[in-house]
């Protein structure tokens, strides 16, 4: 029986593309991909693992070892975030059918990720700029930017908020920046 899907790599966060992912299955026997040789699991014989970022399509995460531990055998896989991976990490499925010491088929179907929540963040801000005065002056102007999501600090800028999603800066004469 699959114990647990859990992420084990990297810490929880937020990530973008090309950050590497571990994500191991945990089962509460050894297991094998073949009912009457005890053929250990392999890239090809692996139960296929599908995760998803948010609302976007299923992808395949990659067969990378069998392990075993007191026991049990661990299955890892890995997934590099892709450029157009955007929000929560979560399986898909999990399907295929291993097989206990004894040969007993056991189907692995869906189970629930745990461990690392992972945040897959590829797009930029949308950004909201506005000025005070609103109308053209001569004077000085203090300009507001307000983000979806936390937001660098440029240089010359400051917080308005403690959530690090708007900036203001006031200019005393016209520029170019």
């Amino acid at each position: 029986v699959v114990e647990s899907i859990a992420v084990t790599s990297p810490t929880a966060g937020t990530y973008t593309a090309g950050q590497a992912i571990t994500i191991k299955a945990t089962f509460n026997d050894d297991i094998f991909s073949d009912q009457a040789s005890k053929t250990e699991i392999a890239a090809g014989t692996a139960p296929i693992l599908k995760i998803k970022f948010g609302n976007e399509a299923a992808k395949t995460a990659t067969f990378s070892s069998i392990t075993n531990s007191s026991g049990k055998d661990i299955i890892t896989y890995t997934y590099t975030i892709a450029s157009d991976d955007n929000g929560i990490l979560s399986t898909s499925s999990f399907s295929g059918t291993v097989y206990d010491r004894a040969g007993n088929a056991l189907s692995v179907g869906n189970k629930t990720i745990s461990g690392n929540t992972i945040v897959a963040d590829n797009s930029g801000p949308a950004l909201n700029v506005s000025y005070n005065p609103s109308t053209t002056t001569s004077g000085s102007v203090t300009v507001t930017i307000s983000a979806d999501e936390e937001i660098q600090l440029p240089t010359g800028w400051t917080f308005k908020d403690s959530y690090h999603m708007t900036i203001t800066k006031s200019y005393s004469e016209n520029k170019t920046e």
